[in-house]
């Protein structure tokens, strides 16, 4: 009975171990070390056509829900209504409204905002998500 226990000990040490790679992928921690290097006190950040749950417990910050299905996100889009954004182009009309915003989204949406031509610079990518800016410290920073 103890090789068996020893064999199931090591089986669920070899489990836990091969699934590190996957929690690092749907972790928000990553995206979130991209944004805090230039998120200033007042930067809005926003999830373009997906939602990252875990961002804003480690951005310690409310985040803005853009062109996502509201289907699994409707208690908080019904408790902060202006947190929710539901078409892409009222998302364009926000971001360049402003001048101070910070988006993830993933990766195959990139494309389709640059044949907008919206104004943005990229900070980085983790995984399958790019972080995108629109402020003048950044613009600023790249044109150097």
């Amino acid at each position: 009975i103890h090789l068996l226990a020893l064999a199931a000990l090591c089986g669920w040490q070899i489990l836990l171990m091969s699934l590190q790679p996957l929690a690092v992928n749907l972790s928000a921690a990553s995206v979130a070390r991209i944004i805090k290097l230039e998120m200033g006190p007042h930067t809005e950040v926003f999830t373009v056509s997906m939602s990252l749950r875990g961002l804003p417990f480690y951005l310690q910050r409310l985040v803005t829900v853009a062109a996502d299905t509201p289907d699994d996100i409707m208690p908080g889009v019904a408790s902060r209504p202006e947190g929710y954004i539901a078409e892409l182009g009222q998302f364009a009309q926000r971001w360049r409204a402003g001048n101070d915003e910070i988006a993830v989204m993933p990766l195959v949406s990139l494309a389709q905002l640059q044949a907008t031509g919206l104004p943005f610079s990229e900070l980085g990518r983790e995984g399958k998500y790019v972080v995108i800016a629109r402020n003048t410290r950044t613009q600023m920073s790249l044109a150097h």
